[in-house]
């Protein structure tokens, strides 16, 4: 039975997470201090550096 209600409470927090996560996203992405450090480890994937500078400094 507690195994149950743990699958349960899983799937329910997912549910919520999954259909607020814009609004968390917005609450994370709000603190300066947050959106800071993703910033500074996003510039650290070539990737999304490459495409960031790209985009940036278009001519």
């Amino acid at each position: 039975m507690s195994s149950i209600v743990k699958w349960l409470f899983a799937g329910v927090t997912v549910m919520l997470l999954y259909n607020n996560r814009y609004k968390i996203m917005n609450v994370l992405l709000g603190q300066y201090f947050v959106r800071k450090l993703l910033i500074r480890y996003s510039m650290q994937i070539p990737f999304l550096r490459e495409k960031f500078v790209q985009g940036t400094f278009k001519m």
